[in-house]
């Protein structure tokens, strides 16, 4: 699932900086309350597995197309 998210974020040029933002935001929190680790875990989950099921739909959209 990570990879297929890391692949779909390559595809947009302006996402590794949003990415990169994102994480480094996440990283500045877990070190100063690494409490924070588990509460971030639930939706960085979330959104990759996002990603991965519309990569999915959008891959059978355009099976069923042609």
């Amino acid at each position: 699932a990570l990879r297929t998210a890391a692949h779909l974020a390559g595809a947009v040029p302006g996402t590794l900086p949003l990415v990169v933002a994102a994480l480094a935001s996440v990283a500045a929190l877990v070190a100063a309350i690494p409490a924070f680790a588990g509460f971030m875990a639930g939706p960085l989950a979330y959104a990759v597995s996002v990603t991965v099921v519309r990569a999915a739909r959008r891959d059978r959209a355009a099976e069923a197309v042609r």
